[in-house]
Protein backbone atom coordinates (compact mmCIF):
# COMPACT_ATOMS: atom_id res chain seq x y z
CA UNK A 1 0.00 0.00 0.00
CA UNK A 2 1.36 3.65 -0.97
CA UNK A 3 2.31 5.73 1.73
CA UNK A 4 -0.61 9.14 2.65
CA UNK A 5 2.19 11.04 2.71
CA UNK A 6 3.69 10.56 -0.68
CA UNK A 7 0.07 11.03 -2.15
CA UNK A 8 0.66 13.15 -5.14
CA UNK A 9 0.04 16.86 -4.21
CA UNK A 10 -3.38 18.65 -5.87
CA UNK A 11 -2.10 21.53 -8.51
CA UNK A 12 -4.95 23.86 -9.72
CA UNK A 13 -4.12 25.62 -13.15
CA UNK A 14 -5.16 28.81 -13.83
CA UNK A 15 -5.41 31.56 -16.29
CA UNK A 16 -4.46 35.35 -14.64
CA UNK A 17 -2.59 36.01 -11.35
CA UNK A 18 -5.89 37.71 -10.05
CA UNK A 19 -7.54 34.15 -10.10
CA UNK A 20 -4.43 32.67 -8.20
CA UNK A 21 -4.44 34.89 -5.76
CA UNK A 22 -8.33 34.45 -5.38
CA UNK A 23 -7.89 30.46 -5.16
CA UNK A 24 -4.84 30.78 -2.48
CA UNK A 25 -6.45 33.54 -0.62
CA UNK A 26 -9.76 30.95 -0.05
CA UNK A 27 -8.17 28.25 1.70
CA UNK A 28 -6.56 27.59 5.15
CA UNK A 29 -3.69 25.55 3.85
CA UNK A 30 -0.29 26.13 2.31
CA UNK A 31 0.10 26.75 -1.13
CA UNK A 32 2.73 28.04 -3.59
CA UNK A 33 1.86 30.05 -7.19
CA UNK A 34 4.01 28.65 -9.58
CA UNK A 35 4.93 30.38 -12.96
CA UNK A 36 5.26 27.90 -15.61
CA UNK A 37 7.32 28.27 -18.64
CA UNK A 38 5.11 29.68 -21.52
CA UNK A 39 4.93 27.15 -24.63
CA UNK A 40 4.78 29.94 -27.08
CA UNK A 41 6.79 33.28 -27.35
CA UNK A 42 4.63 36.71 -27.33
CA UNK A 43 5.21 40.02 -25.99
CA UNK A 44 4.32 39.58 -22.38
CA UNK A 45 7.53 39.87 -20.41
CA UNK A 46 9.11 37.30 -17.31
CA UNK A 47 10.61 40.28 -15.95
CA UNK A 48 7.47 41.80 -13.72
CA UNK A 49 8.06 44.62 -11.39
CA UNK A 50 6.28 44.50 -8.19
CA UNK A 51 6.42 43.71 -4.79
CA UNK A 52 6.69 39.37 -4.38
CA UNK A 53 5.08 38.91 -0.67
CA UNK A 54 1.94 41.58 -1.80
CA UNK A 55 -0.97 39.58 -3.05
CA UNK A 56 -3.12 42.46 -3.33
CA UNK A 57 -4.94 42.98 -6.89
CA UNK A 58 -4.12 46.34 -7.11
CA UNK A 59 -0.13 44.98 -6.73
CA UNK A 60 -0.69 42.12 -9.40
CA UNK A 61 0.41 42.31 -12.95
CA UNK A 62 -2.16 42.45 -15.30
CA UNK A 63 -0.09 39.04 -17.05
CA UNK A 64 2.44 36.61 -16.79
CA UNK A 65 4.43 35.24 -19.31
CA UNK A 66 3.33 31.43 -18.96
CA UNK A 67 0.02 29.60 -17.04
CA UNK A 68 -0.20 29.96 -14.18
CA UNK A 69 -0.69 26.73 -11.19
CA UNK A 70 -1.64 26.71 -7.26
CA UNK A 71 0.37 24.18 -5.50
CA UNK A 72 -1.48 22.80 -2.74
CA UNK A 73 0.48 21.16 0.60
CA UNK A 74 -0.20 18.28 2.38
CA UNK A 75 -0.68 19.13 5.91
CA UNK A 76 -3.62 17.54 6.95
CA UNK A 77 -6.28 19.08 5.68
CA UNK A 78 -8.80 17.07 3.29
CA UNK A 79 -9.46 17.82 -0.17
CA UNK A 80 -12.20 20.17 -0.34
CA UNK A 81 -10.43 23.54 -0.84
CA UNK A 82 -8.65 21.98 -3.74
CA UNK A 83 -11.78 20.12 -5.24
CA UNK A 84 -13.41 23.82 -4.72
CA UNK A 85 -10.95 25.88 -6.47
CA UNK A 86 -10.76 23.32 -9.46
CA UNK A 87 -14.77 23.66 -9.65
CA UNK A 88 -13.90 27.66 -9.42
CA UNK A 89 -11.41 27.38 -12.19
CA UNK A 90 -12.75 24.79 -14.37
CA UNK A 91 -14.60 26.09 -16.61
CA UNK A 92 -12.09 28.79 -17.44
CA UNK A 93 -9.82 25.97 -18.04
CA UNK A 94 -12.12 24.10 -20.38
CA UNK A 95 -12.44 27.50 -22.40
CA UNK A 96 -8.57 27.86 -22.62
CA UNK A 97 -8.16 25.03 -23.77
CA UNK A 98 -10.34 24.85 -27.16
CA UNK A 99 -8.16 26.79 -29.49
CA UNK A 100 -8.85 26.19 -32.77
CA UNK A 101 -6.39 26.02 -34.98
CA UNK A 102 -6.33 28.02 -38.18
CA UNK A 103 -7.97 26.53 -41.20
CA UNK A 104 -7.59 27.84 -44.70
CA UNK A 105 -11.11 28.36 -46.67
CA UNK A 106 -11.81 28.72 -49.67
CA UNK A 107 -9.65 26.06 -51.40
CA UNK A 108 -9.63 25.30 -55.32
CA UNK A 109 -8.85 21.55 -56.38
CA UNK A 110 -7.86 21.49 -59.79
CA UNK A 111 -9.38 18.61 -61.73
CA UNK A 112 -6.37 18.74 -64.37
CA UNK A 113 -2.75 19.64 -63.52
CA UNK A 114 -1.40 22.80 -63.66
CA UNK A 115 1.15 23.44 -65.90
CA UNK A 116 4.69 23.73 -64.45
CA UNK A 117 7.27 25.73 -66.13
CA UNK A 118 10.81 26.63 -64.79
CA UNK A 119 11.26 30.01 -64.20
CA UNK A 120 14.60 31.87 -64.90
CA UNK A 121 15.86 34.45 -62.69
CA UNK A 122 15.51 38.42 -64.05
CA UNK A 123 19.16 39.11 -64.18
CA UNK A 124 19.92 35.85 -66.50
CA UNK A 125 17.28 36.68 -68.41
CA UNK A 126 17.61 40.31 -68.89
CA UNK A 127 21.30 41.52 -67.38
CA UNK A 128 20.88 44.82 -69.87
CA UNK A 129 18.82 45.87 -66.61
CA UNK A 130 21.88 46.02 -63.79
CA UNK A 131 23.17 48.98 -65.64
CA UNK A 132 19.89 50.98 -65.97
CA UNK A 133 19.54 53.97 -63.68
CA UNK A 134 16.29 54.81 -61.59
CA UNK A 135 15.23 56.82 -63.83
CA UNK A 136 15.38 54.47 -67.11
CA UNK A 137 13.78 52.25 -64.75
CA UNK A 138 10.83 54.09 -64.18
CA UNK A 139 10.99 55.01 -68.04
CA UNK A 140 10.03 50.71 -68.70
CA UNK A 141 6.41 51.71 -66.85
CA UNK A 142 6.08 54.95 -67.63
CA UNK A 143 6.77 55.23 -71.53
CA UNK A 144 6.24 57.08 -74.15
CA UNK A 145 2.48 55.05 -74.92
CA UNK A 146 1.33 56.13 -71.52
CA UNK A 147 2.63 59.91 -71.82
CA UNK A 148 0.54 60.20 -75.40
CA UNK A 149 -2.55 58.36 -73.74
CA UNK A 150 -2.28 60.98 -70.87
CA UNK A 151 -1.63 64.28 -73.37
CA UNK A 152 -4.38 63.22 -75.93
CA UNK A 153 -7.44 62.50 -73.07
CA UNK A 154 -6.28 65.42 -71.45
CA UNK A 155 -6.32 67.66 -74.08
CA UNK A 156 -9.98 66.21 -75.46
CA UNK A 157 -11.23 66.61 -71.95
CA UNK A 158 -10.59 70.31 -71.89
CA UNK A 159 -12.00 70.89 -74.88
CA UNK A 160 -15.35 68.77 -73.61
CA UNK A 161 -15.03 71.35 -71.00
CA UNK A 162 -14.94 74.69 -73.25
CA UNK A 163 -11.38 74.99 -72.32
CA UNK A 164 -9.56 75.62 -75.97
CA UNK A 165 -6.86 77.11 -74.76
CA UNK A 166 -5.92 74.12 -73.04
CA UNK A 167 -2.69 72.27 -74.47
CA UNK A 168 -0.14 69.96 -72.78
CA UNK A 169 3.02 68.35 -74.13
CA UNK A 170 5.69 65.80 -72.78
CA UNK A 171 8.15 67.91 -70.93
CA UNK A 172 5.50 69.37 -69.10
CA UNK A 173 3.39 66.41 -68.32
CA UNK A 174 6.89 65.01 -67.06
CA UNK A 175 7.46 67.88 -64.56
CA UNK A 176 3.76 67.41 -63.34
CA UNK A 177 4.32 63.93 -62.62
CA UNK A 178 8.12 64.60 -61.15
CA UNK A 179 6.12 67.39 -58.58
CA UNK A 180 3.41 64.37 -57.90
CA UNK A 181 5.88 62.03 -56.84
CA UNK A 182 8.29 64.53 -54.68
CA UNK A 183 4.95 65.64 -53.27
CA UNK A 184 4.51 62.24 -51.76
CA UNK A 185 7.56 61.88 -49.86
CA UNK A 186 8.06 65.75 -49.21
CA UNK A 187 4.89 66.46 -47.77
CA UNK A 188 3.20 69.66 -46.57
CA UNK A 189 -0.43 70.58 -45.05
CA UNK A 190 -1.64 72.46 -47.75
CA UNK A 191 -0.99 71.79 -52.13
CA UNK A 192 -0.12 75.57 -52.56
CA UNK A 193 2.31 75.71 -49.67
CA UNK A 194 4.78 74.33 -52.67
CA UNK A 195 5.24 77.56 -54.45
CA UNK A 196 4.88 79.42 -51.11
CA UNK A 197 8.17 81.54 -50.46
CA UNK A 198 8.46 81.85 -46.95
CA UNK A 199 11.88 81.64 -45.62
CA UNK A 200 10.45 77.86 -43.76
CA UNK A 201 8.37 76.99 -46.80
CA UNK A 202 10.34 77.55 -50.01
CA UNK A 203 10.45 74.55 -52.31
CA UNK A 204 12.43 75.86 -54.96
CA UNK A 205 12.62 72.28 -56.36
CA UNK A 206 8.81 72.74 -57.54
CA UNK A 207 8.26 76.69 -57.73
CA UNK A 208 11.04 77.07 -60.43
CA UNK A 209 9.71 74.62 -62.84
CA UNK A 210 6.51 74.60 -63.21
CA UNK A 211 4.08 77.70 -61.83
CA UNK A 212 1.30 76.93 -59.21
CA UNK A 213 -1.84 78.18 -61.87
CA UNK A 214 -0.16 76.09 -64.19
CA UNK A 215 -0.17 72.84 -62.53
CA UNK A 216 -3.75 73.15 -61.27
CA UNK A 217 -4.70 73.67 -64.96
CA UNK A 218 -3.30 70.07 -65.44
CA UNK A 219 -4.58 68.76 -62.43
CA UNK A 220 -7.63 69.95 -63.13
CA UNK A 221 -8.15 68.20 -66.88
CA UNK A 222 -5.48 65.34 -66.38
CA UNK A 223 -7.83 62.87 -67.85
CA UNK A 224 -7.46 58.88 -68.77
CA UNK A 225 -10.69 57.67 -70.42
CA UNK A 226 -12.12 58.43 -73.89
CA UNK A 227 -15.78 60.06 -72.51
CA UNK A 228 -17.31 59.00 -76.19
CA UNK A 229 -16.51 55.12 -75.55
CA UNK A 230 -17.13 54.27 -71.87
CA UNK A 231 -18.45 51.36 -70.16
CA UNK A 232 -20.58 52.69 -67.09
CA UNK A 233 -20.98 49.69 -65.38
CA UNK A 234 -17.37 49.51 -64.50
CA UNK A 235 -16.91 51.71 -61.62
CA UNK A 236 -13.41 52.51 -62.56
CA UNK A 237 -13.92 53.77 -66.33
CA UNK A 238 -11.78 56.78 -65.98
CA UNK A 239 -8.58 54.66 -64.86
CA UNK A 240 -8.93 51.64 -66.25
CA UNK A 241 -6.83 52.47 -69.51
CA UNK A 242 -3.62 53.46 -66.55
CA UNK A 243 -4.65 50.17 -64.55
CA UNK A 244 -4.25 47.93 -67.51
CA UNK A 245 -1.38 49.51 -68.26
CA UNK A 246 0.44 49.39 -65.47
CA UNK A 247 -0.28 45.73 -65.04
CA UNK A 248 0.82 44.82 -68.72
CA UNK A 249 4.48 46.80 -68.10
CA UNK A 250 4.59 44.91 -64.57
CA UNK A 251 4.48 41.69 -66.63
CA UNK A 252 6.76 42.92 -69.42
CA UNK A 253 9.26 40.57 -68.05
CA UNK A 254 7.46 37.77 -67.47
CA UNK A 255 6.97 36.06 -63.42
CA UNK A 256 10.60 35.40 -62.75
CA UNK A 257 9.15 34.35 -58.73
CA UNK A 258 8.78 31.29 -57.96
CA UNK A 259 7.03 31.90 -54.19
CA UNK A 260 3.69 34.58 -54.54
CA UNK A 261 1.39 35.40 -52.25
CA UNK A 262 -1.97 37.19 -52.96
CA UNK A 263 -3.11 40.26 -50.52
CA UNK A 264 -5.08 42.73 -49.92
CA UNK A 265 -3.59 46.82 -49.47
CA UNK A 266 -6.03 49.87 -48.63
CA UNK A 267 -5.15 53.03 -50.32
CA UNK A 268 -6.27 55.92 -48.28
CA UNK A 269 -9.47 58.06 -49.87
CA UNK A 270 -11.94 60.14 -48.00
CA UNK A 271 -13.81 61.58 -50.86
CA UNK A 272 -16.94 60.08 -52.08
CA UNK A 273 -16.99 57.25 -54.62
CA UNK A 274 -19.44 53.49 -54.92
CA UNK A 275 -15.85 51.60 -54.94
CA UNK A 276 -14.37 53.52 -51.50
CA UNK A 277 -14.20 50.96 -48.90
CA UNK A 278 -14.63 50.95 -45.05
CA UNK A 279 -12.30 48.42 -42.73
CA UNK A 280 -12.86 48.87 -39.29
CA UNK A 281 -9.99 46.52 -38.53
CA UNK A 282 -7.50 48.00 -41.00
CA UNK A 283 -4.93 50.70 -40.04
CA UNK A 284 -6.30 52.13 -43.24
CA UNK A 285 -9.77 52.54 -42.81
CA UNK A 286 -11.49 54.34 -45.69
CA UNK A 287 -10.17 53.68 -48.76
CA UNK A 288 -9.97 51.88 -52.30
CA UNK A 289 -9.36 48.05 -51.69
CA UNK A 290 -6.64 46.67 -53.61
CA UNK A 291 -5.93 43.09 -54.55
CA UNK A 292 -2.22 42.24 -55.16
CA UNK A 293 -0.08 38.89 -56.57
CA UNK A 294 3.31 39.93 -55.53
CA UNK A 295 6.85 37.62 -55.33
CA UNK A 296 7.94 36.91 -51.80
CA UNK A 297 10.16 40.10 -52.35
CA UNK A 298 7.56 42.55 -53.11
CA UNK A 299 7.73 42.98 -56.11
CA UNK A 300 3.99 42.95 -57.78
CA UNK A 301 2.99 41.40 -61.09
CA UNK A 302 -0.48 42.59 -61.01
CA UNK A 303 -3.29 44.24 -59.15
CA UNK A 304 -6.91 44.72 -58.77
CA UNK A 305 -9.34 47.67 -57.09
CA UNK A 306 -11.66 45.48 -55.51
CA UNK A 307 -15.06 47.68 -56.40
CA UNK A 308 -17.95 45.59 -54.66
CA UNK A 309 -19.64 42.21 -55.24
CA UNK A 310 -18.32 40.45 -58.57
CA UNK A 311 -20.62 40.36 -61.56
CA UNK A 312 -22.08 36.34 -62.41
CA UNK A 313 -19.15 36.27 -65.43
CA UNK A 314 -16.26 37.10 -62.48
CA UNK A 315 -17.80 34.94 -59.92
CA UNK A 316 -17.90 31.72 -62.28
CA UNK A 317 -14.13 32.49 -63.10
CA UNK A 318 -13.41 32.71 -58.88
CA UNK A 319 -15.67 28.99 -58.07
CA UNK A 320 -13.38 27.78 -60.81
CA UNK A 321 -9.47 29.24 -60.62
CA UNK A 322 -9.73 30.42 -56.96
CA UNK A 323 -8.47 33.86 -56.10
Amino acid sequence: MEDEDSDPVSDVECLTVHDAADIAASGKRNVDVVILLPSTIDAVSDEEVGDEDDLTPSSLPSDVAGPLVVHFHKDGHDDTEVRSAETHNAGKQLKSQKHDSPKWKDKCNYKEPVEFQPLTKLCQSHPELAVKNPLELFSLYYNDELRRLIISESVNYARQKNDQQFALDESQLDIFMAVLIFSGYHTLPHERMYWCRDEDLDVNFVSSRMSRNRFEDLKRYLYLADNDHIDLSDKLYKIQPLVAHINDKLQQHGIFSQFLSIDEEMVPYFGHHSAKMFIRSKPIRFGYKLWVLASDSGYPYKFMVYCGKSTEEDSTQVKKYGL
